[in-house]
């Protein structure tokens, strides 16, 4: 249901939905989980967010705290910086320790990202089964005929989400079909520009 109203909306429809994931959960994050021992030790551990979900942390937080002042929600900045103040300490106890300190052979590598080797963004990890979970979706629904409509009414996938989908094993005709109701998007884009 989820996917078939994104097709109703505005831009790809994949996106639609991997951007209101990532605006509830961060919402529940600060609103209701900012406490929770297994969630704030799952941030720990990666020392935080990647740069895109840090961002919408922050508005999250942002539109939290402007809701407060009209008496209607908690404080998100509040939350944010509960979240923060346990990462710093958890980094500094972190560097004490030595344990962020490794001695390898590539280890005077510069312009490696240190987060990267040892950790991902909690949410970027949900983030990306979902975004597999819609692509078979959109793969499955294609032989509902309703689906199709919607399908042909909306603006197209983003350009990745369409080559991802053309990816997955199976459903070749339903691979087809899509290829071709995309093609007619582009075709009348194309004359447009």
């Amino acid at each position: 249901m989820d996917l078939e109203d994104a097709f109703g909306k505005r831009g790809c429809p994949v996106c639609t939905l991997l951007k209101r994931y990532d605006v509830r959960s961060l919402d529940s994050l600060l609103y209701e989980f900012v406490n929770d021992i297994a969630v704030r030790g799952e941030i720990r551990q990666t020392l935080g967010f990647c740069n895109h979900h840090e961002s919408v942390l922050q508005q999250v937080a942002t539109d939290l705290s402007s809701e407060l002042l009209s008496g209607a929600a908690g404080d998100g900045l509040e939350a944010i910086g509960i979240i923060y103040l346990d990462l710093v300490e958890t980094l500094v106890n972190r560097l004490k320790s030595g344990s962020l300190i490794r001695s390898s052979p590539d280890s005077n590598r510069v312009g490696k990202n240190p987060k990267s080797e040892t950790s991902v963004c909690p949410l970027c990890n949900v983030r990306r089964k979902l975004e597999l979970a819609y692509l078979e979706d959109i793969l499955r629904s294609t032989v509902n005929p309703d689906f199709v409509a919607k399908c042909m009414a909306s603006d197209d996938l983003f350009a990745i989400h369409l080559i991802a989908l053309l990816k997955l094993p199976g459903f070749d005709s339903n691979k087809r079909a899509l290829a071709s109701t995309e093609v007619k998007h582009l075709e009348d884009l194309a004359r447009d520009v």
